[in-house]
């Protein structure tokens, strides 16, 4: 492999005008942990975990302490899965925890898969992650998506990660695309990383990370495969953003929701950009 790769999102969803610059720094800013990271010969594991807990810290996102409220309590998912062994570490309906990749992160070398509500909770305690109280924030702060990344390291191995404080309108139980790998996400070095975000239940029914895989499996450009992919979205009646990394190291993103704000860096281009994309008319 050339280099190094890091492809974040800051989710898929409707931003006020007054809020576009903050999504752009906070984007920037997990970019530049990604790239500190790898620079410093990190593994893209450990990479991962740095972009998402910045934009997890970061209030402007609907993640950690920027999670948006459900019926006066929070609850949130994370996942992280690793593409050499196919390892996936997933949790959903976490509460007072800042960082909850971290719990996903510890739990990529154990053997459940995911975990949920008080199994996760009592996960995150032993295996010795921070607790605090998170402050509830209005939908208007954050929006209501989920951010997410994926890193390639010099040797081609894939790493995907994501984060989400979930709808306030969700039903208590229910769970969204973010921790279920083939719906949310999906990592195969043999193949490429894809992160989607957006209306959870529609990438749920529409297996939309399982999709992009596939595509590219069959060979196809990976632009046609997003696009392709987005449709299904379409199909049901859905919105949601994709960002996608092949085992060439080619990148993409697509969306049909009204803004999409993305973050790319790589070993030959460490600068990079930040983008705040609009939906196209």
């Amino acid at each position: 492999m050339a280099g190094w790769t890091v492809l974040l999102h800051g989710g898929a969803k409707d931003i006020r005008p007054e809020d576009q610059e903050s999504n752009r720094k906070g984007c920037s800013a997990a970019l530049s942990a990604g790239r500190v990271a790898l620079t410093r010969n990190k593994s893209a594991e450990e990479a991962a975990e740095a972009i998402i807990r910045v934009l997890e810290d970061d209030p402007i996102f609907n993640a950690g302490t920027g999670s948006v409220s459900r019926y006066g309590k929070v609850s949130m998912d994370a996942s992280m899965m690793e593409g050499r062994s196919l390892n996936v570490g997933a949790v959903t309906g976490l509460e007072d925890v800042p960082n909850p990749i971290t719990v996903a992160a510890k739990l990529l070398q154990d053997k459940p898969t995911l975990l949920c509500g008080p199994a996760a909770q009592r996960y995150a305690l032993e295996s010795g992650c921070a607790i605090g109280k998170i402050r509830l924030q209005p939908e208007t702060v954050s929006g209501v998506d989920t951010v997410g990344c994926i890193v390639q390291d010099r040797s081609g191995h894939f790493v995907v990660a994501s984060s989400t404080g979930g709808l306030s309108s969700r039903v208590i139980g229910a769970v969204g695309d973010s921790p279920l790998p083939g719906c949310g996400f999906y990592a195969d070095d043999m193949v490429g990383a894809v992160a989607c975000s957006g209306d959870g239940e529609q990438i749920t029914r529409t297996l939309l990370a399982g999709r992009v895989i596939h595509g590219l499996e069959e060979g196809r450009p990976v632009d046609q495969v997003l696009r392709s992919a987005l449709s299904q979205i379409h199909r049901v009646k859905g919105e949601a953003g994709i960002i996608c990394v092949t085992k060439a190291g080619a990148w993409a993103w697509t969306h049909n929701s009204s803004h999409f704000v993305i973050g790319y860096a790589s070993e030959a281009d460490p600068a990079g950009l930040v983008k705040l994309q609009k939906k196209q008319s």
